[in-house]
């Protein structure tokens, strides 16, 4: 991970966030460095991609379950809690 963050631009190095969600630009630099150092890794990303993009959740029940879901991490990064010590 360390070669990846270092191939990034100093504009992006500011936005990295731990876990979470990457600023678009950030995330479209990353995956660029990550192919610069693996350049097979195009392939995998470019099937992954449409999977990740675009996702909706279709039924009610979900959607309460997603609102949940967001709201308790929400609420744990305020509190500065990180995912992992919400799983414990």
């Amino acid at each position: 991970m360390e070669k990846i963050i270092a191939l990034l631009a100093a504009r992006n190095r500011v936005h990295l966030v731990e876990e979470g969600q990457q600023t678009e630009a950030t995330g479209k630099a990353l995956l660029a460095a990550l192919i610069e150092l693996q350049p097979g890794a195009d392939d995998v990303i470019g099937r992954l991609d449409p999977a990740t993009t675009g996702y909706t959740v279709r039924s009610e029940a979900g959607q309460a379950l997603a609102t949940q879901r967001d709201a308790v991490l929400g609420i744990g990064r305020m509190a500065g809690m990180s995912i992992p010590q919400l799983v414990l």
